[in-house]
Formats: C-alpha cells, structure tokens, sequence
C-alpha cells in the first residue's frame, strides 16, 4: 500500500500511459469496456432528412430507439424495486396509447464510446433507428447532419440542459432527466475532526483549511482524509472532468463555448481552479482518487473515510443506503468573486435520426419527453434523477414525489442548483472529442501530482487541442 497521502511517480506513469491511450466520449454512467472504433469515413458525411411515406390504415408501424432502459422490460419488471424499468414503461404504453398504429421497440446498444461506435457503423449502412439517446455528442452527430431537428422550446429549460443540443438556432435532442453537481459534506468525519459539520465553507480557503484540518485529524490512526478528488483514470476520465468543471466554470474560464468549435483551456482564470484542485489532492487518499472503480472513489465518503467531494443527485441514494449522515450545498465560488457556474451531468438526450423510415415519429417521441406529463414521472417513478423542464422544477410539490421519499432536503439543494447556478454542458467538441478529452485526462492528472507552474501546462495543452478541432 502507498503511503498515506502519496502516489509514485512509476504508478502515475503507469496510468498516464494508459490514459493517453484510451478513448473518450462523454458520459455520465459508469463506462462499459470501448468497442472497436468503427472507421467513419462513410458516416461522417452530410446527410438529410428521409421522407416517409404515409402508411396504410390499420397497419402497425414500429420505430426503434437506442436506448437500453427500455429494452427487455418483462425480464426487467421482475425485480419490482427498478423505477427505471417502470418509468421506461409508463413512457412507452403512454406514446403507443396516443399514438394509434404505433409500436415502440428498444434495443441496448451501450452508452459511451461503444453507442457512439455504433451509431456510425449504422449511419455508413443506412439502417439507422428512429432515435437515439446520447449526451455530449449531439453536437458532433448534428454537424454531420445525422440527426433531425425537434420543436420544443429552448427557453423551457435551464441553458445547461439544453446547450448540448442547442446548434444554428434549431434543437437536435430532448433531455429526459439531468443532475447538478452538489459540494457533499460527510457530518460525521468533520464533527469527529473538531470542527462544525453544519458549517458550509464560504470560501475555497475555508474549504481547503477545513480538508487539511480533517486531513490531520484523520492522520492521528483514524485513517481519514479531507476531500476526495476524482482523479483521471482511464476508464473514469468523464468523471474526472465533470467534477472539476464546477470549480473550473465557477472562475469564469470555461474549458470551451456552448457550440463545440472553441477551446479555452488555458483560460487564464480556470489555473487558480486547478491550483485548488491540486492543493485538495494533497488531503485525499490517492489509492483512492485514482481507483479505476468509481464506487470505491465516492464511496470513501460514504464510509466515513473522506468528509468532502462534488456529488451527483443520485449519490444521495448511495449515502442513504449506506446510512452516511450527509449533507448538500452549493460549492463555494471563486476567490475573485466569480459566479455560481456549475456543469450538468447525467443529462439523457432523445435524438431523432434524419435518415430513419419514420422520421417525424422519431421527434414526435422525443417532443412527447419535454411534455409536463412526462417530465413528472422522473419524480413519481423513476427517482435518482430531476426533471429538465423549468416548470417542473419550479413546482415547490417537486421535492416530495415519491421517487424522493426520504430524501426532500437532498433535492431541494440540487433543485435550487439547477434553477440558480449558471448551468453548462460538457463543452460537445464535433471534432475528436475522445482524443480532447484523453489529453486534458493526461494533463490533470500531472498537474494534481506535479509542482511545475500551471498555466504553461495548460498552453501546451491549448495548443494540442486547437489541432485536433482542426481535424
């Protein structure tokens, strides 16, 4: 075992390498191993809108989606505790009901790298699904002109839920459910340390005095640390990015523009975030930090190992499950005074393809998403997840759904985070997002276990993400 508070430098190199090596589309599920890259030579040409002809009456048309929740749900209905199988459901005998004639059928093509793999070879073949779901690459397929546009309304939704989809005044994608990021703070390990666990960090020097405190604390045989920092991995690189973003986007320096064709990398302003990213570290287990197994990662809060870390909405189930006396806020801004930016993650989007057979069903599907009904039944059904619309999350009877029983106070706080901090999306580079976001992977995880000056760190980088946007 490492010593406490310490990597190697042979560790680091060894899962630097493999980071560089690896692949990256975003997503905001644990990753699945990546599929072969399919060659996208046919598939990333331009392509239009299919027409579809009118269908006899009486006769079934059936439209695919690429989604895996709601595929094989008989098997998945058995176990009566899966709310994603049921809201699956409602949506699904919801659609077909108001829709005569019409059958939904669902295939799992995976999430990540190996849906976006898969989307490609179906696109170079010409036998494409309806709709898709996706997150950060709609930019990346819309430019290609593989998806349809869909008519909702952009303002309906925070900015950060919609962005991703958001290209040349029109809207290629619905996002069903999403999630904010929230500082968690584990009660216990910070009362245990001496210090008031009720007491929100006002400040990043609050909070980084707060980490070393415990860190010591917990160095006296109580084996805890101040804050877990996800560290880059090369199945966690995602992780590690949207976890840092909150504290990136909060300095103003946002790591790029809400349409994909700009970096900003070496943001003058973002150093002072990764300068607290990398003195946090110093209070974080990095066996811990840098495992390849997400659970264990926020988990250590969990178990009372670690008393600070960003968290996602549906870690308040994991604390509750595993009885972790928690608290959420909103993360303490930037030194300088910066705004209350924050990243949205989690955020699942409906596309419609523009060369299906059915076309307008496919956005028909994805439209009926952004409906009030709809959006409800993340909070009756599904729980784990908010709803995308503004109404919706306005609605002060939100909270208290049955998908957040026993957790009112947990969803409060990521409410007021999506209505009230400045929300964006993963910056969805159309041009090799994997490849960006490997290296900003590389990158971070040298400057969280270097000392070299940052800012000329992040010009090098910069200057290698330009070429890869130039294709």
């Amino acid at each position: 075992m490492e010593e406490r508070g310490k990597l190697s430098r042979r560790s680091f190199l060894q899962f630097s390498a493999a980071v560089a090596a690896g692949a990256l589309v975003v997503a905001c599920q644990p990753a699945k191993p990546p599929a072969a890259q399919a060659t996208p030579t046919t598939a990333e040409k331009k392509v239009e809108v299919a027409t579809t002809a009118p269908k006899p009456a009486g006769v079934t048309t059936e439209i695919v989606l690429w989604w895996g929740s709601g595929a094989d749900l008989a098997k998945k209905l058995e176990d009566s505790t899966n709310t994603d199988a049921k809201w699956a459901k409602w949506l699904i005998d919801a659609f077909e009901a108001r829709n005569a004639g019409v059958k939904v059928k669902c295939e799992d093509h995976g999430w990540d790298e190996p849906l976006r793999t898969g989307l490609l070879t179906a696109i170079a073949g010409g036998n494409v699904p309806e709709v898709t779901i996706g997150e950060a690459f709609v930019h990346e397929f819309a430019t290609l002109g593989a998806f349809a546009p869909v008519d909702v309304d952009k303002d309906a939704f925070p900015w950060g839920c919609i962005a991703g989809s958001y290209m040349d005044g029109k809207i290629y994608g619905v996002p069903a459910f999403t999630s904010s990021f929230a500082l968690e703070i584990n009660k216990k390990v910070v009362a245990d340390s001496g210090l008031d666990p009720t007491k929100i960090p006002a400040s990043w020097d609050e909070l980084l005095n707060n980490s070393k405190k415990i860190y010591d604390a917990g160095a006296q045989g109580k084996n805890w640390f101040g804050f877990t920092v996800y560290g880059p991995t090369p199945t966690r690189t995602y992780g590690a990015v949207l976890r840092a973003m909150p504290w990136i986007n909060r300095t103003g320096g946002l790591l790029g523009d809400d349409a994909g064709t700009k970096a900003a990398f070496n943001d003058d302003r973002a150093v002072q975030a990764y300068e607290l990213l990398r003195a946090l570290f110093k209070f974080c287990d990095p066996g811990v930090s840098l495992s390849e197994h997400e659970e264990k990662v926020g988990g250590a809060l969990w178990d009372n190992k670690s008393a600070y870390q960003m968290s996602a909405v549906w870690d308040c189930y994991s604390a509750k499950r595993l009885k972790a006396d928690t608290l959420y806020a909103g993360a303490p801004i930037c030194p300088s005074g910066c705004n209350r930016s924050n990243v949205v993650l989690g955020n699942l989007t409906f596309s419609p393809l523009a060369k299906a057979k059915n076309v307008a069903l496919g956005a028909k599907w994805c439209e009926f998403l952004a409906e009030d009904e709809s959006e409800w039944q993340i909070a009756k059904i599904r729980g784990s997840v908010l709803p995308t619309t503004k109404k919706i999350l306005q609605d002060p009877t939100l909270p208290k759904q049955l998908g957040y029983q026993g957790l009112e106070t947990e969803m409060t706080a990521h409410i007021e985070i999506l209505l009230n901090e400045d929300l964006r999306p993963v910056p969805p580079f159309a041009k090799n997002p994997s490849k960006i976001w490997s290296l900003w992977s590389d990158v971070f995880g040298k400057i969280l276990l270097g000392t070299d000056p940052i800012k000329p760190i992040l010009d090098k980088m910069q200057s290698d993400v330009e070429a890869l946007l130039k294709g």
